[in-house]
């Protein structure tokens, strides 16, 4: 398992559909799982955020997980409905899957970028932190590292005269 950090500052928060993060190699058999989960004290939690959590199996038609040897192609993980993500609030992108196959593209300080014609990364591109597990409970922080993603948010058409209202229903408690 890995996961990289994001605070999200944008003002009011936002609504995320989807996901990209750049495969260097995967499983050809078993599915990999992208969550997003809330952060406590800096380091991912298991608490997944409502609607945040994807799995995506190699060779399905809809879902294909695509690989590159330059990390300029992405793979999709598009959530069933929009993800909210709270202004000032940390949260973590998490990968698993029951496999060592899988392999995704980071950024370290003092490497080569890829994409940008051996250009050498000499600051980190914002304040996530790129954390490695064993069992996605335990995680070590990866200073030097940032996982390549893309966070693709939610773009409203706001110009039609058309109302919406949404409710936050209480969820009764069970024992």
């Amino acid at each position: 398992p890995v996961a990289e950090t994001i605070l999200i500052d944008q003002e009011g928060g936002l609504f995320v559909n989807s996901v990209e993060i750049f495969f260097k190699s995967v499983d050809t058999a078993i599915p990999i799982r992208l969550t997003i989960r809330s952060v406590r004290d800096g380091t991912p939690t298991q608490i997944i955020v409502p609607g945040a959590d994807k799995v995506l199996y190699p060779g399905a038609s809809d879902d294909n997980i695509q690989v590159s040897t330059d990390g300029t192609t992405a793979t999709k993980f598009t959530f069933d409905h929009p993800v909210y993500l709270a202004q000032d609030q940390e949260y973590a992108i998490v990968l698993t899957a029951q496999t060592n196959n899988y392999e995704v593209f980071l950024a370290e300080i003092g490497a080569k970028d890829l994409a940008n014609t051996g250009t050498v990364i000499d600051k980190q591109p914002y304040g996530g932190v790129f954390f490695s597990s064993a069992n996605a409970s335990t995680w070590t922080p990866e200073q030097t590292l940032d996982l390549k993603f893309r966070l693709n948010r939610c773009k409203f058409d706001t110009s039609k005269n058309a109302e919406i209202n949404l409710v936050n229903d209480v969820v009764p408690v069970s024992y």
